[in-house]
């Protein structure tokens, strides 16, 4: 064989292998299959082609470097996931829109399966979405002879009652408990303090006698764009006076922020700030649902869920010194953990061993210590 017939053949061999690299990574959304795809078309242009051969070279090398470094961050990254959901769900397919306060969900009833590593179902349930693109409370409210009160939900996942079916989650058993309590729940899984703002800045401009957030320290990255699902979400920064003010959306897209390699970067770099100043527009955040609950003549009232001690390593913030603040501000906080610290939460309150989100008995007694605060 010729060494122009080797070449001719390599080229050939990396051109497909590109191909195939590429359609692979299209069809599992996979980032590191992306880069090894254009790193292989580079080569292929580099062995087949003489002019420009030294541009396609550095192509090459730099997406072949950065092709190894992603794959080495997925391999041996310390996060495990031990649950996934089924492909066929309509959580998966056709759950989500874009909107101005980012991903919601859309109008209608979707299917969610969660199944562990041997595919054996952990919950598999139905979310009801009203057309407004929140989640729907069943139920009536049962006036009692005592003052009708509307109390407006805002959180993640946990107000969201993810795993659950509608009839399960923490503004249901609100209303159930509560007899003559009425519910609007704006919480959505993968939501933040953020969000929860937006959401009461925008033209819904949500009604009613209680604004109820329910929080947790580990929200304070989701406020300051760090994970790949806040992309496109609302972004808020302190000012140099210290004043929050709207700046935009929190960057990102379909592919950076599945990369192993960015979210790595944005670590590093502490994109967003350092954990303190991430807390601190946390707080800051928070402080302004409060100003608008009370320009409204709204209770404004909040749930918190402490994390774990390890959360705030190279911090000077703590659970305690997060709820003080925030009293000290003027807000009612509950300590939801339902437990003295994280660590020791019961398993009865959380969805099964493999994923934590709460349980119903979990969503009861958060109500239970909720209704237990208000007006009677």
């Amino acid at each position: 064989m010729t060494k122009k017939t080797w070449g001719v053949l390599s080229a050939a061999i990396a051109l497909v292998a590109a191909i195939v690299a590429g359609a692979l990574s299209l069809h599992e959304k996979n980032v590191s299959l992306m880069l090894w795809s254009l790193g292989l078309l580079w080569l292929a242009m580099t062995i087949g082609l003489t002019r420009g051969r030294n541009v396609f070279l550095f192509l090459t090398s730099l997406t072949v470097s950065l092709a190894i470094a992603e794959t080495v961050l997925t391999v041996f990254s310390p996060i495990k996931v031990e649950t996934h959901f089924d492909p066929t769900s309509g959580f998966v397919n056709d759950f989500w829109f874009k909107s101005d306060i980012g991903p919601q969900p859309r109008p209608g009833q979707h299917t969610a399966r969660s199944l562990d590593d041997k595919d054996n179902v952990v919950y598999d349930v139905i979310y009801s979405i009203g057309t407004d693109g929140f989640r729907i409370t069943p139920g009536k409210v049962a006036l009692d002879g005592r003052k009708h009160l509307h109390i407006n939900f805002f959180g993640c996942s946990f107000t969201f009652g993810e795993g659950l079916q509608d009839n399960q989650s923490l503004p249901y058993f609100a209303q159930q408990d509560g007899k003559d309590v009425e519910v609007k729940n704006y919480g959505v899984s993968g939501y933040g303090v953020h969000q929860a703002l937006a959401i009461m800045q925008s033209d819904r401009k949500p009604t009613g006698e209680i604004n109820f957030l329910l929080t947790a320290p580990w929200h304070a990255d989701r406020s300051a764009c760090i994970p790949s699902y806040a992309a496109g979400t609302p972004r808020y920064r302190l000012a140099p006076n210290g004043e929050l003010v709207r700046d935009g959306f929190c960057g990102g897209n379909a592919i950076t922020k599945r990369s192993a390699l960015v979210a790595s970067l944005k670590t590093l770099l502490h994109y967003g700030g350092t954990q303190d100043q991430q807390i601190a527009l946390y707080l800051a955040i928070i402080k302004q649902m409060q100003a608008i609950s009370q320009a409204r003549g709204q209770s404004f009232v909040i749930g918190f869920i402490k994390a774990d001690q390890d959360f705030f390593q190279g911090t000077n913030w703590s659970n305690e010194k997060i709820m003080d603040t925030l009293r000290q501000d003027g807000i009612k906080v509950i300590d939801m953990t339902l437990a003295p610290t994280s660590e020791q939460t019961p398993m009865m309150y959380f969805l099964s061993p493999l994923d934590k989100h709460p349980s119903m008995q979990a969503n009861k007694a958060r109500a239970d210590l909720l209704l237990r605060t208000l007006p009677h």
